[in-house]
C-alpha cells in the first residue's frame, strides 16, 4: 500500500479508535465506581488507575498521530495529527509521554496481581505496606521517566535544535518533524532496556502470579467458598489475558521496526503502527475487564436486557477484600 492509502486508513481509524476506546472506559471506569461491591474495594484503585493512562494514552495516540522514519539515520519522527502544530520539543514530549502512559498501565495489571495474591491468602497489609509495595513496583517507571525526562531537556529543549526544528517546520501542512530517536545517548539507552524488558518479562511475572493464586484457592488448606473461589479463577484469567496482550501486540511490530532499521528496509505498515499498536490495549483491556469481573459482567447483562435483575446473585462481601 502507498503512503496516501495508509493516511485515508487511518484518518478513519483514528477517530473511530478515539470514540470507541472513550467510551468503553467511561462505561468501565462508572463501573468500577458505582457497581463495585466491597470485595473489589481493594481492586477498585488499580482498575482506575488503569484506565486513567488508557484514557492518556488514547489522548496523546490520536492527537500526535507518529510515524517514524525507521530507513533514516537517525530515526526521524513526525506527528500528522493536531499536535504537529506545536512546537517540535513538545511533540517530542508528547512521545514519551505516551510511552510512559503504556508502560504504567502494563505496571498497574502487575500490581493487581500482585495484590489479588495477598488477598487470596487473607493478609490484611496496613496501608503504609500498600504504598512502599506500589512504589517499588514502580521504581522501573520513575527511573524510566527521569531518562525521559533528561532526553526532552538535552535532545529536544536546547535552544539551537527548537532553532533547527522551527525551520524546518516553517511551513506545517501535512505534517511536522518533532525529533529524533536513537541509542547514542545513555537515557535513550536505559529506558529503551527498561521498556523492553517490562513487555518481555511483565507477561511471565503475571504467569507466576497467576499460579501461585490458582495453586492457594486449589489448596485443601484454603477455607474460601466455591462461589468466591469461581470469581477468583474469572477473575485471574481476565488478568493472565490482559498481562499478556502488550507481548502479543508488540513483539511483531517490533521484530519488524528492527528488522527495518538493519536492512534500511522501508516497510510503511511499522511505520505508521509502530505508535499505534501500543495504544491497542486501551480499547481492549476495558472489554477483558468487563466480561471477567463478574459483577461487572452480570451488571452490563442487566443493561443489554439478556439478564434480569432478580436473577443477579449477591456477592460476598468478605470474598477478595
Amino acid at each position: 500500500m502507498t503512503t496516501d492509502v495508509y493516511r485515508e486508513v487511518l484518518a478513519i481509524f483514528y477517530p473511530a479508535f478515539f470514540v470507541s476506546s472513550l467510551l468503553i472506559q467511561a462505561i468501565l471506569v462508572y463501573f468500577i465506581i458505582f457497581h463495585s461491591p466491597k470485595s473489589l474495594e481493594t481492586m477498585k484503585v488499580f482498575l482506575v488507575n488503569t484506565s486513567v493512562f488508557h484514557v492518556i494514552l488514547i489522548f496523546v495516540s490520536c492527537a500526535s498521530q507518529f510515524r517514524m522514519i525507521s530507513t533514516s539515520v537517525p530515526i526521524e519522527l513526525r506527528s500528522y495529527g493536531p499536535c504537529k502544530y506545536f512546537e517540535a520539543w513538545m511533540g517530542y514530549s508528547l512521545y514519551q509521554m505516551l510511552q510512559t502512559s503504556a508502560f504504567m498501565s502494563g505496571m498497574s495489571i502487575l500490581v493487581t496481581f500482585f495484590f489479588k495474591y495477598e488477598v487470596v491468602r487473607c493478609i490484611k497489609l496496613p496501608r503504609c505496606r500498600i504504598i512502599i509495595i506500589v512504589i517499588g513496583f514502580h521504581i522501573p517507571i520513575f527511573v524510566s521517566l527521569l531518562m525521559e525526562i533528561i532526553m526532552v531537556v538535552t535532545q529536544a529543549l536546547p535552544d539551537d535544535v527548537r532553532e533547527k526544528y522551527r525551520l524546518i517546520n516553517s511551513n506545517v501542512q501535512e505534517y511536522s518533524v518533532i525529533g529524533s530517536l536513537s541509542l547514542k545517548t545513555l537515557p535513550s539507552i536505559i529506558n529503551f532496556a527498561l521498556i523492553s524488558g517490562a513487555v518481555a518479562f511483565a507477561p511471565f511475572i503475571s504467569f507466576f502470579f497467576r499460579n501461585k493464586i490458582l495453586t492457594r484457592i486449589n489448596s485443601k488448606l484454603n477455607h474460601h467458598s466455591q462461589q468466591r473461589k469461581t470469581l477468583i479463577r474469572v477473575f485471574v484469567k481476565g488478568l493472565t489475558i490482559q498481562a499478556f496482550l502488550p507481548l502479543i501486540f508488540y513483539v511483531p511490530i517490533f521484530g519488524l521496526y528492527i528488522y527495518c532499521i538493519l536492512t534500511h528496509f522501508e516497510v510503511l505498515f511499522q511505520q505508521y503502527f509502530m505508535t499505534v499498536v501500543p495504544s491497542l490495549p486501551a480499547l481492549f483491556d476495558p472489554l477483558i475487564t468487563l466480561y471477567f469481573v463478574t459483577p461487572y459482567r452480570r451488571r452490563l447483562k442487566i443493561w443489554m436486557r439478556i439478564e434480569k435483575e432478580s436473577k443477579v446473585m449477591p456477592v460476598i462481601t468478605s470474598q477478595i477484600n
